[in-house]
């Protein structure tokens, strides 16, 4: 059952959160588990566990993937596997942040205060009212509480670490192997893969300066012969490519 499935999910994530674990997991296998777990979370029928409760797992696996030694022997498709994972939970978890914000109650209105009927030779008191009425709070939502607070400032710190993920393996993608001849690994993607990237910069916000080296190889490998020949292309893949340049300014 559903419940059961989030139960086996938690007790998997809280074992390989663990330090001992997590460093025997390679960097292929970290891209799984996050992309299985954007598979398995629906946000419309989870009703026995939130993702939140995985923000500890997620923010582990990202710090991992950071590691030279874990991302070093990785292959290009599983390095564009934890990006575009990472770039879908966040969105889950931001969708998430938004369910629970539309499910806390609203300020009730019985104690709005009407405005006074002003009458002739009534001036006076409805200037003396008006001080009060600029003061006065009720129908106003109420201000952040602490756990909100507490909630914000987490859902930041997962997307910082998100966007030192990710600048990380796009390192890695475009790191020049010793030997000579060996391509870089951004040349074994897909279009789709790229678009994954690209993608990807555009909801983390990332400075088009910040990728300023890596937009001029995937230019450049965009438009080399291998690719263009040896590829069939999606008319999605190419949209997703083209806007997200677009967002980012290129060009």
């Amino acid at each position: 059952s559903e419940k059961n499935l989030h139960h086996l999910m938690a007790v998997a994530s809280e074992y390989l959160g663990s330090p001992s674990s997590l460093a025997k997991v390679s960097a292929a296998d970290l891209s799984i588990a996050l992309w299985s777990l954007t598979q398995i979370y629906q946000p419309s029928r989870s009703h026995h566990q939130k993702l939140q409760s995985y923000r500890s797992f997620i923010k582990a696996c990202m710090k991992r993937l950071r590691k030279r030694s874990v991302i070093s022997p990785a292959r290009g498709c599983d390095i564009t596997l934890a990006i575009r994972s990472v770039e879908r939970l966040l969105g889950l978890l931001d969708r998430e942040d938004d369910d629970n914000d539309d499910e806390s109650p609203l300020q009730p209105f019985q104690d709005i205060l009407s405005l006074p009927l002003k009458l002739p030779g009534e001036e006076d008191m409805l200037d003396s009212y008006i001080p009060s009425l600029q003061t006065n709070t009720y129908g106003t939502l109420p201000p952040p509480t602490t756990a909100q607070n507490d909630g914000l400032a987490v859902a930041d710190d997962l997307r910082s670490e998100a966007v030192t993920m990710f600048h990380t393996l796009v390192n890695e993608l475009l790191f020049q192997p010793p030997g000579g001849n060996a391509q870089i690994k951004l040349r074994s993607l897909s279009l789709q893969q790229v678009a994954d990237i690209l993608q990807t910069a555009v909801a983390l916000n990332v400075s088009r300066d910040d990728l300023q080296t890596a937009t001029i190889e995937v230019l450049d490998y965009l438009m080399s012969d291998p690719f263009v020949l040896d590829q069939t292309y999606s008319c999605r893949d190419i949209s997703r490519t083209l806007l997200s340049l677009q967002r980012l300014r290129v060009g």
